[in-house]
């Protein structure tokens, strides 16, 4: 986990330096409101990287942003076990996420790109369009 405190960096710069991240082998990049000393608010900066990339977004970090120091600390992380099935639905066919652990299936989720297209093609509300995706791929499961 590297982590960095800012609280004087364009709002807008942002996407840019997340891109930045990802682009060069950050796991998962995250934003959290925080204060800083005399309340200012800030955010928290973490991002989630293998030991081998630490020093490569470490150096993106400083390049991109205004922090003058970071934060890094080593971390377990436990992950289910997952997998992507494509069902087919009546507007084509859509990726599922799939999570299991040792009590079986324990999370579903359709994918987000492929139900936010079916949903500007069908003109039908997003959440609509995961509740019936979601409900196909348990009637299939149920057979």
């Amino acid at each position: 986990m590297i982590e960095a405190n800012i609280d004087d960096l364009n709002p807008e710069l942002y996407e840019h330096v997340f891109s930045e991240l990802f682009k060069n082998g950050a796991l998962d990049v995250y934003l959290t409101p925080i204060q800083m000393k005399k309340n200012r608010p800030a955010l928290k900066l973490s991002i989630l990287s293998s030991p081998e990339r630490v020093d490569v977004l470490t150096r993106i970090i400083f390049q991109e942003t205004s922090t003058i120091g970071v934060r890094c600390q080593q971390l377990e992380k436990r992950m289910l076990f997952r997998r992507t099935e494509c069902i087919p639905t009546p507007w084509g066919k859509v990726r599922i996420k799939v999570a299991e652990g040792a009590g079986g299936i324990l999370n579903v989720s359709p994918e987000y790109e492929d139900c936010k297209e079916i949903a500007l093609r069908a003109k039908k509300p997003l959440k609509e369009v995961y509740k019936e995706v979601e409900f196909i791929w348990r009637s299939s499961q149920d057979k």
